[in-house]
């Protein structure tokens, strides 16, 4: 069986388990006995459909936590400004398994659209680009403080829609108050930063975001 079939093939499974391993309505409460139950099977389910695609045990492929849920839950969505940004975003978006395993780092650098709005907007589409391509990334943003708020804002309605291939990077400590302050840490899929319980040196206006009706 070529590799690309195995691959797709293991990704199903994959799914498979996960869904045999969720209650079969969000309304009806489990039991413990339950919910061992469901696992259980879900787990033979796979060790069976694994000993198919790979009969030989040695063969199978290692995969990290990481990749799993790249595997899983890793599906192109549409986002307008993403797609405005970057046209053909959809159209070159290459299946997780195909994706290139390695670590690719994007260095940002006077982040502004005031004081540097072409490479600014690059900046940004380097990111969508890298997220339609590769399997893990990190964003170093060198800037030792916030002159423009703007990209970050655009960044915040891009990055729910992104695959979570961003892990890691390097950001300045005043440059994280004002995200903190802004209220953007979350939507920008940043962990908690430390030491950010209280910030007395940064007066923001907390981003509030209105609800169209539908």
């Amino acid at each position: 069986m070529p590799e690309v079939s195995k691959t797709r093939k293991l990704i199903e499974l994959k799914r498979r388990q996960e869904k045999i391993r969720q209650p079969v309505s969000s309304t009806n409460s489990s039991t413990a006995a339950e919910t061992r139950n469901r696992k259980r099977h879900a787990h033979d389910i796979y060790r069976e459909g694994l000993k198919q695609i790979f009969p030989n045990r040695s063969s199978r492929p290692p995969l990290d936590v990481h990749k799993k849920y790249l595997l899983l839950h890793g599906n192109a969505r549409q986002n307008t400004i993403a797609d405005s940004i970057s046209p053909g975003r959809l159209e070159g978006w290459r299946e997780i398994s195909l994706r290139n395993n390695e670590l690719k780092t994007i260095e940002v650098s006077n982040f502004s659209f005031f004081d540097n709005p072409i490479e600014t907007l690059n900046y940004i589409k380097d990111m969508i680009d890298t997220e339609s391509s590769y399997l893990r990334a990190n964003i170093n943003f060198n800037d030792i403080r916030i002159n423009d708020i703007s990209p970050f804002l655009i960044m915040s309605d891009i990055w729910p829609d992104l695959v979570r291939i961003f892990s890691g990077g390097r950001i300045s400590r005043p440059v994280k108050k004002v995200i903190e302050s802004v209220g953007l840490r979350n939507a920008l899929g940043m962990s908690k930063f430390k030491d950010m319980d209280q910030i007395s040196d940064v007066w923001a206006f907390p981003l509030n975001r209105r609800i169209e009706p539908e």
